[in-house]
């Protein structure tokens, strides 16, 4: 049976054990040095941790230099971006009204980086909440998003995207998730992504808007 000793313990030189187990919790964060430099992976994983990107940070997809415009000027294939009136709408992508426009897709691009406190070889997720607005597609509508790494030296890889297209034909918004693969993917990475509205409406009713409220970054991180 194992000595037991009561009462607070002062040992002024080393303290050798064979092995010794510290009950959970017994180190805090005050017990913690400022200067422990602990290693990133010993810290607890934050699962789907949320990263928004701004869509006001999303640009033409086939000429970068130039940011989105407003419904009326945007091009045939580009997504529009919707100012929103200040204190009662918020910003938007969207398609305009695309009905009876048959078989129509919309593009945005935006290029983001790989945080330094990814875990690499974890979970990484795009999300894109959209909704079609006033009136469905008589067809379909969908979301599709295509994402590749920027290799550094004018090359870029395969398409990181593991997930097909979802469907978006509904006047609710809702999330739409699509996975990279991480197996390649380090922290520090420069990705090069587009996101998509598929629209395919053929009624001559009411407006047939595609929208999007909001694209994330989920990912499990470390620190």
């Amino acid at each position: 049976m194992p000595n037991r000793l009561e009462g607070d313990l002062k040992v002024t030189g080393a303290l050798v054990a064979g092995s010794m187990a510290i009950p959970s919790g017994a180190v805090n964060n005050a017990a913690v040095a400022g200067d422990a430099a602990i290693s990133r992976s010993k810290l607890a994983q934050d699962a789907l941790a949320i990263y928004p990107l701004p869509l006001q940070d999303f640009r033409v997809w086939d000429d970068v230099p130039t940011t989105l415009q407003s419904t009326s000027d945007a091009s045939a294939d580009d997504l529009a971006m919707v100012g929103g009136t200040f204190g009662t709408a918020p910003p938007l992508l969207q398609s305009g009204d695309v009905k009876a426009a048959g078989s129509v897709s919309k593009f945005a691009r935006i290029t983001w980086t790989v945080p330094p406190e990814f875990d690499e070889g974890e979970t990484l997720q795009v999300r894109v909440r959209s909704a079609v607005l006033t009136t469905v597609a008589d067809s379909s509508a969908a979301v599709d998003v295509v994402a590749y790494i920027n290799d550094g030296d004018g090359g870029l890889s395969a398409d990181m995207i593991a997930t097909v297209e979802q469907d978006t034909n509904d006047l609710a918004y809702a999330d739409h998730d699509f996975s990279l693969s991480t197996s390649i993917l380090t922290r520090g990475d420069k990705v090069d992504m587009r996101i998509a509205l598929n629209l395919n409406d053929a009624a001559s009713g009411t407006t047939v808007r595609g929208s999007i409220s909001e694209v994330s970054l989920l990912m499990d991180v470390r620190g």
